[in-house]
């Protein structure tokens, strides 16, 4: 839908017929997800249970570009009910178990938003609602954990910033924040390719320069391709990257533990140092977090980066569903 340019005719579909919404992992903020009709996000394991509920249960389900990948399911089959489904891409139509070749998601899309039909706005009833934001408060001295981090982050976003998620819980743990605006998420849920975010916060920064970049990286992905932040400063650029350093592969230590998830640690306060420009920031508490996130904020004039020191067992509710969907099915 974001590639073909087709999401205002989406909200204008979505509001006409009245059709309740929800986004795969891959697709986050299509739209935008304080929508009234917005369901959350479909993420089979890892998702929230009344929004996998939803969904499955649809006697119609509108499948409008959706590429239903393993880690959208989180990694177990899919329960989608090819009876139940109308699945649209940008070479066919699927209706049920029949194929139709040649007509492309932008026509259907087109033929719908065109349509005189109408929705019954009395049709829609007990959505479900996991897109609440919550306020952040810091407790003086407490240690700074992945839920609690990601908490202050949902207070924290403006709206012209665009959050660019890693791979690891930096992804999985930004799937509860709350995107105010259509395509302000940016993440490689498709690939899962370690390494993406500070790169990809470059060009998001060159598409669209009035949105400032907030760049989630785990430490084991900033090894990779991190030091590319040297381009951002070589540009002007001014992201804000957190570095979820808990010195190595978190997301595999919640799969399979053993030393080969371990890496070597950085201080990755004192990189500015080393590009000569720039700010860093150590962080491990919850108050220096948010005070960080703050003067961070205020500057404009070059790049941020944030150590932030976790528990190297911490992590987040969507991965600890994750791991135990996963558990369960081994079982």
């Amino acid at each position: 839908m974001h590639r073909y340019g087709l999401q205002d005719r989406l909200l204008s579909i979505v509001e006409k017929f009245r059709i309740p919404v929800a986004s795969t992992l891959s697709s986050k903020s299509v739209i935008s997800e304080i929508h009234p009709l917005y369901l959350g996000l479909y993420e089979g394991a890892m998702g929230h249970d009344n929004v996998r509920d939803y969904v499955e249960s649809s006697d119609c389900l509108l499948l409008l570009g959706a590429f239903v990948t393993d880690l959208d399911l989180g990694g177990l089959p899919s329960k989608i009910d090819p009876a139940n489904s109308i699945s649209i891409t940008s070479e066919k139509v699927s209706i049920k178990y029949h194929n139709y070749e040649g007509i492309s998601l932008e026509e259907f899309i087109r033929g719908m938003a065109d349509s005189n039909e109408i929705g019954d706005p009395r049709r829609v009833t007990n959505l479900p609602n996991t897109q609440k934001s919550i306020q952040f408060s810091a407790i003086k001295g407490k240690k700074i954990t992945i839920n609690r981090l990601f908490q202050c982050l949902d207070s924290f976003l403006k709206n012209n910033m665009i959050v660019l998620a890693d791979v690891g819980d930096a992804l999985f743990g930004s799937t509860d924040l709350v995107i105010h605006n259509k395509t302000e998420f940016l993440s490689s849920a498709y690939y899962a390719s370690m390494g993406f975010a500070v790169p990809a916060s470059i060009g998001a920064q060159f598409a669209n320069p009035k949105l400032r970049p907030l760049v989630i990286v785990g430490d084991g992905a900033f090894q990779m391709t991190g030091m590319e932040i040297s381009t951002s400063y070589r540009f002007n650029l001014n992201p804000i990257v957190l570095v979820l350093n808990n010195q190595g592969y978190g997301t595999e230590r919640s799969i399979l533990d053993g030393h080969f998830n371990d890496i070597p640690m950085w201080d990755y306060s004192k990189i500015p140092k080393l590009i000569g420009g720039g700010i860093g920031y150590l962080i491990e508490t919850e108050e220096q977090f948010e005070d960080s996130l703050l003067q961070a904020e205020r500057n404009i004039e070059s790049f941020s980066i944030l150590d932030i020191r976790l528990d190297r067992y911490d992590k987040s509710t969507a991965l600890q569903r994750l791991t135990d969907s996963l558990r369960k099915s081994a079982t």
